[in-house]
């Protein structure tokens, strides 16, 4: 389950990367308070299912590649999505579904480990991961592209375990 991105992506400004606290805040706290009920709802009606929560890749690292300005919101972006991802954390917790790290795959805290990106030159892992995982860099988009599906189906098909049969009804 990939959910509650909506409620906090339209926050930041893509043309300015300006952060709007505000809908951020509140974004964060509509996500906190309805996602363990939807998360419950699904374990409701599928009990025997495995339900497994991902978190999100901080896509604004992509700013890094507008400057001084666009590195410092980078930066500040990490502590967002690290405030974001451990309500997607809790959520999974509470509800009793698994908890797929997908920003820990994309190498969301590495600004120390350089490399070369086309077009670009060299910038940190976490920027390259995120132009080469996303649309973000070439489009704007937040959404990954194959590259990126790829290495999110990877964690999660890393945590799949053997179905449970139904109980069966007499």
């Amino acid at each position: 389950v990939d959910i509650g991105g909506n409620d906090a992506q339209n926050c930041v400004a893509k043309a300015t990367g300006a952060i709007d606290f505000v809908c951020l805040t509140n974004g964060m706290t509509a996500i906190g308070s309805r996602l363990p009920g939807l998360l419950a709802q699904l374990k409701t009606a599928a009990p025997n299912a495995q339900v497994i929560l991902t978190n999100y890749p901080d896509v604004f690292l992509a700013a890094w590649l507008t400057g001084a300005s666009g590195q410092n919101l980078a930066k500040l972006s990490v502590t967002l999505f690290d405030n974001l991802n451990a309500i997607f954390a809790e959520a999974a917790t509470s509800a009793g579904v698994d908890f797929a790290d997908v920003s820990e795959a994309f190498h969301t805290h590495d600004f120390t480990t350089m490399v070369t990106l086309p077009t670009y030159g060299e910038v940190p892992i976490n920027v390259a991961k995120i132009c080469t995982l996303t649309w973000m860099c070439t489009k704007q988009d937040i959404h990954g592209n194959d590259a990126g599906y790829a290495v999110i189906a990877e964690v999660i098909s890393a945590m799949l375990r053997e179905p449970v049969s139904p109980t069966p009804t007499t």
